[in-house]
């Protein structure tokens, strides 16, 4: 989770795009590419990479989809 929440803080509209090309337009292969980016070796450096950027105001260019829900939440923010 913190891996995935680093990695959107991490995305402004250029490098997700780029990400996007260079994945093919395969999301889910982007996403896998962007966890493992941000994934630490362990959950301490994990936890490590996130409070680097727990302040930032970069995001993707969508707002956020979150599927935790018995249906599909979108939020306008980030968290």
């Amino acid at each position: 989770m913190l891996a995935h929440l680093t990695a959107g803080a991490s995305l402004n509209p250029v490098r997700w795009m780029a990400g996007v090309i260079r994945c093919r337009f395969d999301f889910d292969r982007q996403v896998a590419m962007r966890l493992a980016e941000h994934m630490g070796a362990t959950p301490d450096e994990t936890l490590a990479r996130y409070r680097r950027v727990i302040t930032s105001t970069t995001k993707p260019p969508f707002p956020i989809v979150d599927c935790r829900t018995s249906g599909y939440t979108i939020f306008a923010t980030r968290w």
